[in-house]
């Protein structure tokens, strides 16, 4: 039996870490949100003054950047988060120093590949393009510490509101710049701004911590071990999410990838909802626990996840079900055919949100090694997906890989869940259950061809 007085301390940590949890959730809604509106208004305002082609190669650009920042990922953010030492100068400095030293050698790679990518696309803008967009790498590298303790602390009313307001400036620079220039160039300049501003509200804005280059040799290692698999896991994030664009541009013509774009982003609208959630309330506050109350791991990991799952299921349930009368309301007639795309990326969505949970789980309670194996063979599932699909049935066979690739990812996360004790079995049948439903339902509004045939 547990004493009283040891109640009572666990029900105030609860109440106390239950508070900050709903504040933190509150404001990464709050930011999101916002945020998707300031993205959605400028996206619908710019593809009405700039053509198709020109955001089919800001995709290539956005994969390039994106791909060499995640291949070169040691997890500085998930360190700081999860470690005992993450509050400690030494240890914040030492990843400063880290931060900015990878964000010049990402401008230096991402140089050197412009002109080859340029000659494989067959578009000779390409180089100055990702030239001039890898700038944002030495931005982000300067970019305050303090933006990654305040995710370890859930405090995150600051850095939604630096976000958002980078994010609006940004848009009133990039529509004017596009009216005036009726060039792709605009859309350059409008992520170098976004890199640049952040970085400076982000010193000026958040809770003051005296930046110093410093490198400490215990510091870095113990950021290399935990951050080892991550950065494997990273690596394989990127194949199987942005690379699987890279693989795609090279089938299809830039006309066919904005239409997978704007589908792209519909969907990943809700994903990356979901994955702020994670990122910034489940996974600090199950590393928090893990820490503190292990005990307390899977009934809190129950609770988080089911909330998560629920939102997930009406997020992405929307999109698949109403794909067409949302692409028909925002966009043009050039753009229909994006809704069948969208239909599929939200399926396939709703059953790669209970599989990445389950790898959060796993990555707080420092298991990194358990998290990238999920992680690489839905890497691996989403690349054979996308030729096995693409052969098959063309783009919708492509786009319809996913859905299968999260599926068997989804079966060896339980898996690893399982072996280590944190499976939710009731909840995970439940949601399948609902994902079934809205998947049949979805094709069924979205695809009456394939039902006749």
């Amino acid at each position: 039996m547990i004493p009283p007085y040891k109640t009572s301390i666990l029900d105030q940590l609860r109440a106390k870490t239950a508070s900050v949890s709903i504040k933190a959730a509150l404001w990464t809604i709050l930011g999101f949100g916002s945020g998707k509106v300031i993205q959605l208004v400028s996206n619908i305002i710019l593809t009405r003054i700039l053509f198709p082609e020109a955001f089919g190669l800001m995709v290539i650009v956005n994969v390039v950047l994106i791909g060499l920042a995640m291949l070169s990922d040691i997890g500085l953010k998930p360190a700081i988060i999860q470690h005992p030492r993450g509050h400690e100068d030494t240890f914040l400095n030492t990843a400063w120093t880290v931060q900015i030293i990878r964000g010049f050698i990402l401008f230096l790679v991402a140089c050197s590949l412009a002109w080859p990518l340029a000659i494989l696309y067959e578009q000779p803008v390409l180089t100055a393009m990702i030239c001039a967009c890898a700038t944002t790498t030495i931005a982000k590298g300067f970019c305050s510490i303090a933006m990654a303790t305040a995710e370890r602390d859930m405090a995150l009313k600051r850095v939604t509101l630096i976000e958002l307001s980078a994010q609006m400036l940004t848009m009133c620079i990039t529509i004017g710049l596009a009216l005036s220039m009726q060039s792709v160039w605009s859309l350059v300049l409008g992520n170098i701004i976004t890199a640049f501003v952040t970085c400076v509200l982000s010193h000026l804005f958040l809770t003051p911590h005296k930046h110093k280059i410093l490198w400490h040799t215990q510091s870095w290692q113990e950021m290399k071990s935990f951050g080892r698999w991550i950065m494997a896991s990273t690596l394989f994030t990127f194949v199987g999410g942005h690379g699987i664009k890279a693989i795609e541009a090279t089938f299809i013509t830039l006309e066919d990838v904005a239409f997978l774009q704007i589908a792209t982003t519909m969907a990943l609208s809700i994903r990356e909802l979901i994955s702020a959630l994670r990122s910034k309330v489940l996974f600090p506050k199950l590393s928090r626990i893990q820490r503190e109350t292990p005990t307390l791991f899977t009934p809190v990991f129950q609770k988080l996840s089911s909330k998560l799952l629920l939102a997930a299921l009406i997020g992405y349930g929307l999109l698949a079900l109403l794909s067409m009368h949302i692409i028909n309301l925002l966009y043009d007639e050039r753009y229909f055919v994006s809704h069948q795309y969208l239909t599929l990326y939200a399926i396939g969505g709703l059953m790669a949100v209970i599989a990445s949970m389950y790898s959060d789980a796993l990555l707080s309670k420092g298991l990194s090694k358990e998290s990238f194996y999920i992680t690489a063979s839905n890497a691996f599932l989403q690349v054979i997906s996308v030729f096995i699909g693409f052969n098959i049935a063309g783009i919708i066979g492509m786009v319809s890989g996913s859905i299968f690739a999260s599926t068997g990812t989804y079966i060896l996360a339980i898996i690893l869940a399982s072996k280590h004790n944190i499976l939710l079995i009731k909840t995970d049948i439940a949601y399948i259950v609902c994902v079934i439903i809205i998947a049949w339902l979805a094709i069924t509004i979205n695809f009456p061809q394939a039902l006749i045939h």
